[in-house]
C-alpha cells in the first residue's frame, strides 16, 4: 500500500518488502547450517545415545540452545513458505531482519554462545585401548572424569565388561578418580585401578550395579562418601598395597587403623587393631549379613552401616565408646542390640528404621542406657530392656545370633 505525503510516495511501514527468491533461500541455508553445526557440537561431546539420556541436568546447557534453534527455524520456514510468496513474488516478513548483517550476527552469536557453553570446564579426551576417556590435568597429575558444568562419566555409560584404568593420560600420571567418574556405568563388571591412584572421589562408582570385582594395585588412602554405593553385585575387593598404613584385610580397605570402605558382601570380620569404623564405611551394602568388630574398636562413625537392609548380626564389643549419627539407620533386620557399659554417646537416629525389640544391658546400667537411647529412633517405652551380667555379655558377643546387634 502506498500513500502520498508532501507530493511524494511512501510505503506503508507495515507492508512487506519484496525480495528475491535467492535472498530468501540463502538466508535460510545460513540458519539451517547454523542449526546443523550446533547439533554437531552437542553430539560430538557424547559417546552414545545412553549418555545423552542420563537422568541429570548436566546436558541441559548443551541441548536447550540446540532445541531452540531447531524449533525457531522450523516455525519460521513453515510460516514463510505460506506467507512469503505473494502474487507471484517473494516478500520479506516484517518480523525478519532488514539486512544480512543482522542475520549473520544472530547466527554467529548463537554459535559463539554454544561453543562457550561446551568449552566451560570441558575435560581433555584421549582414547586408550579402544576406550575414550575424559580427564582433567592439575599440577601435572591427571584425574579421571571431569567436574563443573561438564560433570559426566569419564567413559560412555554403555561400556560393558571389564575395564583397566590407564596409568597415564595426556602424558601425565593418573593419581585420582574424580567425583561420579563411573556413575551409572551399569554394564561394568570389573575394574582394575593402577598403582599411581591415591584417591577415589565421592560416588565414583555409584550405581555400577553389575560391578563384581575391584582390584586396586596401589596405595589408595582416601575413598569418598558413596564411592561404591549401589554396587549391589560387588563380591571381590582386592587391594595390592605396598604401604602398610594403607592395606586390605578381609576385603576391607584400611588406613591408619580405620576401616574406610567395605569391599565385600556377606559376612565380614574386621581385623584386630582397627580402632574406628569410618563414616559411610558399609553404607548401602544390602547384601551384608553380619559384621564382627574386634575389641580394639572404640568408635563407629556416622552413617557407618546405614541402609544395610540385609544386616542380620553385628558384634559391638566392650570398649566401643561412640555410635555415630544414623549409624544403623534402616537396618530393618536388626531385632536386638547389646549395649556395653563403655558406650557413652549414641548419635541422633542411630537406630531409626530398625525393628529392635530387645536391648541387652549390663546389670545396673538400664536407666543410663534408656536415657542415652532417647532420640536414636528407638521407642524406649516399648522396647524391652534385659539386664545381663558382664560374663553373659562377653559370651554372647563372641557368638552373635542371627537378627541381633551385640
Amino acid at each position: 500500500m502506498e500513500t502520498k505525503s508532501g507530493g511524494g510516495v511512501s510505503k506503508d511501514k507495515d507492508e512487506a518488502e519484496r525480495v528475491s527468491f535467492w535472498s530468501v533461500a540463502v538466508s535460510y541455508l545460513l540458519v539451517i547450517l547454523t542449526a546443523a553445526l550446533c547439533i554437531g557440537v552437542v553430539a560430538s561431546d557424547f559417546d552414545s545415545i545412553a549418555d545423552i539420556s542420563l537422568k541429570r541436568g548436566d546436558a541441559l546447557p548443551l541441548i536447550f540452545p540446540t532445541i531452540w534453534i531447531v524449533a525457531v527455524t522450523t516455525v519460521n520456514i513453515i510460516r514463510d513458505c505460506r506467507n512469503r510468496r505473494v502474487e507471484g513474488h517473494w516478500v520479506r516478513s516484517k518480523f525478519a531482519p532488514k539486512s544480512w548483517f543482522w542475520t549473520i550476527l544472530g547466527c554467529a552469536a548463537m554459535l559463539i554462545f554454544l561453543m562457550f557453553v561446551t568449552r566451560v570446564g570441558k575435560p581433555s579426551r584421549e582414547t586408550v585401548d579402544g576406550v575414550r576417556w575424559r580427564y582433567t590435568v592439575s599440577n601435572g597429575n591427571a584425574v579421571i572424569g571431569c567436574a563443573g558444568m561438564q560433570n559426566r562419566p569419564a567413559i560412555s555409560v554403555s561400556r560393558s565388561g571389564g575395564l583397566t584404568i590407564p596409568s597415564t593420560l595426556g602424558g601425565c600420571p593418573v593419581t585420582g578418580i574424580g567425583e561420579r567418574a563411573f556413575d551409572r556405568c551399569k554394564r561394568l563388571t570389573s575394574v582394575v585401578v593402577p598403582a599411581g591412584v591415591k584417591w577415589i572421589g565421592p560416588s565414583a562408582f555409584g550405581d555400577c550395579s553389575a560391578l563384581t570385582n575391584v582390584v586396586i594395585q596401589g596405595n589408595v588412602c582416601f575413598v569418598g562418601p558413596f564411592a561404591f554405593s549401589g554396587c549391589s553385585a560387588l563380591k571381590e575387593f582386592v587391594v595390592q598395597a605396598e604401604n602398610q598404613s594403607c592395606k586390605a584385610v578381609n576385603g576391607l580397605l584400611l588406613k591408619d587403623d580405620v576401616c574406610v570402605l567395605a569391599g565385600v558382601n556377606g559376612d565380614v570380620v574386621i581385623p584386630e587393631g582397627v580402632t574406628s569404623i569410618g563414616a559411610w564405611a558399609f553404607e548401602g551394602r544390602c547384601a551384608l549379613k553380619s559384621v564382627a568388630m574386634p575389641a580394639s574398636v572404640t568408635n563407629v562413625e556416622d552413617y557407618a552401616f546405614m541402609h544395610c537392609g540385609g544386616l542380620r548380626s553385628v558384634t559391638i564389643p566392650c570398649g566401643v565408646q561412640r555410635v555415630g549419627v544414623q549409624a544403623f539407620m534402616d537396618c530393618g533386620n536388626l531385632l536386638s542390640i547389646s549395649v556395653p557399659e563403655s558406650l557413652t554417646d549414641v548419635g541422633a537416629d542411630a537406630f531409626n528404621g530398625c525393628q529392635i525389640k530387645n536391648v541387652y544391658v549390663e546389670k545396673g546400667d538400664m536407666e543410663r542406657v534408656k536415657e542415652m537411647l532417647k532420640g536414636t529412633g528407638l521407642d524406649v517405652d516399648k522396647v524391652e530392656f534385659v539386664e545381663r551380667d558382664d560374663e553373659s555379655v562377653v559370651s554372647s558377643a563372641e557368638n552373635p545370633a542371627n537378627g541381633q546387634v551385640k
